[in-house]
């Protein structure tokens, strides 16, 4: 197993002692090692990195809308101020900019929840990043393989005389045809 497997494995390994939702992470050793040994033609290895990234993007996309469902319910449902007028003007808050949204949440909820919201949305960066990895990982080793499979095209250049010599000591000028 290289760095790169290592790695992803420390990320498995961390991802199942925390009660989260578990996050998808593209199985890059098991996928690596079946290219290595030829079990994908080009077309199947093109259908089976499609369902991968397919996964990968769903987990993304489910993740971030998660942490943006909490942050925007606990928004809502903070029992602080109970004004309407409050309410609207939350509304074109959030509705604004993310970031707004972001420090209403860090007012309202402080350091430790809003800590714990920063460590969740690092984490999601954290498997996104790495299933990128994976997957670009994925493509350069399909394409090296297949690069070592695939036998060199030969050319050969017969000798003719319409075309011309350039090793000989003669000089060339092209002339247009008349």
């Amino acid at each position: 197993m290289g760095k790169f497997g290592r790695h992803i494995q420390h990320c498995i390994d961390s991802a199942a002692t925390t009660n989260e939702d578990k996050p998808y992470i593209v199985p890059y050793q098991s996928h690596s090692s079946q290219i290595r040994s030829g079990d994908f033609t080009h077309t199947s290895f093109l259908s089976l990195w499609n369902e991968l990234h397919s996964f990968a993007s769903s987990s993304y996309t489910q993740s971030f809308r998660s942490i943006w469902t909490d942050i925007v319910n606990d928004i809502y449902h903070h029992d602080d101020n109970d004004d309407d007028d409050d309410d609207d003007r939350i509304d074109e808050k959030v509705a604004s900019h993310p970031s707004n949204a972001l420090a209403i949440f860090v007012q309202r909820h402080g350091e430790e929840r809003s800590n714990e919201v920063l460590r969740r949305l690092r984490l999601v960066h954290k498997y996104a990043t790495l299933n990128f990895d994976s997957l670009r990982k994925l493509i350069r080793k399909s394409i090296k393989i297949r690069r070592r499979r695939t036998p060199p095209m030969t050319t050969t250049v017969e000798s003719s005389s319409s075309q011309p010599n350039y090793n000989s000591s003669q000089s060339y000028s092209h002339q247009p045809s008349q």
